[in-house]
């Protein structure tokens, strides 16, 4: 009789045992892929960030290349639009995706129209 209390709580030991290692391999492959999946969101974001930056500024250069040459208000393009503020000396591009960036009007030189 003894025997057999021994042989069935045998199995039970082991299945709980693989249970709990079962449940440890779930919960550190879990850990991973958060890990991973917040790293490649930053990497997305950071990227994000950068385009805009490029895209308003290749804007910007377009729109100051463009009134050197010609008296206009701002520039439409595929990427967005800029407008000059003449007022206040700066160039305002607005990107479709909704990003805005206001930069001042500087001369050729690189000086600010303002300290000629």
């Amino acid at each position: 009789m003894n025997r057999l209390k021994k042989r069935r709580s045998k199995p039970i030991k082991h299945s709980a045992v693989a249970l709990l290692n079962a449940i440890l391999m779930l919960t550190l492959i879990s850990v991973v892929l958060v890990g991973v999946t917040h790293s490649y969101q930053q990497q997305q974001q950071s990227y994000r960030y950068l385009l805009n930056h490029y895209q308003a500024k290749t804007l910007y250069e377009l729109t100051l290349a463009s009134q050197s040459k010609t008296d206009l208000k701002g520039i439409k393009a595929t990427t967005g639009e800029s407008k000059i503020l003449r007022k206040q000396h700066q160039i305002k591009v607005t990107l479709k995706n909704g990003y805005q960036k206001q930069f001042e009007i500087k001369n050729i030189t690189g000086k600010n129209k303002n300290s000629i």
